[in-house]
């Protein structure tokens, strides 16, 4: 009865009111984790039970474009991957990752974007991060799938101004390199509707075909934060750049202010 009340998925995202069976798999499965949804919709009732029409795709077939079945793809693609990494396999190094970086204390999304970078980016103790093991363990993978998986190992990690919409997907600057990226939702395009441009998002991407996904959690920030955010962006940019970049980078970052 409780999973047929429409008011039990409605959840707070960043201060807005949002369906949780409409937002992608990385929020609804922290909402689960809080007890705050009664199962992850993604998963469907039984934990493991895909939903029967695709947020993505809806009633594609072989005539929808591309990206929107490379998307479909990528959605199957990074469930089974981050049912993999939660197994009790890798509980241990999980835990341990989670532990090191955050201590006692988890804020919004926190959670969702630590256990992102532990699949896609953390060295295990063979060096191979969980997104490879995956990859490396699944015969049955076509080749297009394996690239895109361990594509994903390039993750781009900045504050982005938000420009433009595109079709389906988001234009945005990225604040911390300076590029520009076209950027889109494996859970549909509904999830990028709230991305309005003219607002400032921290946020988490990956390579998919010529364009990026969103992976892990977004966090927006209204158009008067755009000091803050530059400054945030300096913090990034001087924590990745070379020490003899840093100047430079800082400079910018002060003449945009």
């Amino acid at each position: 009865m409780a999973g047929r009340n429409p008011l039990v998925w409605i959840i707070e995202v960043n201060g807005l009111a949002m369906d949780a069976r409409q937002v992608p798999l990385a929020i609804q499965m922290e909402a689960f984790r809080r007890g705050v949804i009664p199962y992850v919709p993604a998963f469907g009732p039984d934990g493991k039970a895909p939903p029967e029409e695709s947020p993505v795709a809806g009633t594609a077939n072989a005539a929808a474009p591309a990206a929107v079945r490379l998307l479909e793809r990528s959605r199957k693609l990074k469930r089974q991957l981050v049912d993999f990494a939660r197994s009790p396999r890798f509980s241990r190094q999980r835990d341990m990752a989670v532990s090191q970086s955050i201590g006692c204390t988890v804020t919004d999304g926190e959670f969702t974007n630590l256990l992102d970078h532990f699949i896609l980016q953390r060295s295990l103790a063979d060096g191979r991060t969980v997104v490879e093991i995956f990859a490396a363990e699944h015969p049955e993978l076509t080749e297009a799938d394996r690239q895109m998986l361990l594509g994903w190992r390039e993750v781009v990690e900045g504050v982005f101004e938000i420009r433009e919409r595109a079709g389906d997907a988001i234009v945005a600057v990225n604040l911390v390199d300076e590029l520009t990226y076209r950027i889109r939702a494996n859970a549909g395009p509904a999830v990028l509707a709230r991305m309005r441009p003219g607002l400032f998002m921290t946020a988490r991407i990956v390579p998919l075909g010529g364009d990026w996904m969103l992976s892990g959690a977004q966090t927006l920030f209204p158009a008067s934060e755009r000091a803050a955010m530059l400054r945030l962006a300096a913090e990034r940019a001087t924590r990745l750049a070379p020490a003899s970049k840093v100047a430079a980078a800082g400079s910018r970052a002060l003449c945009l202010l």
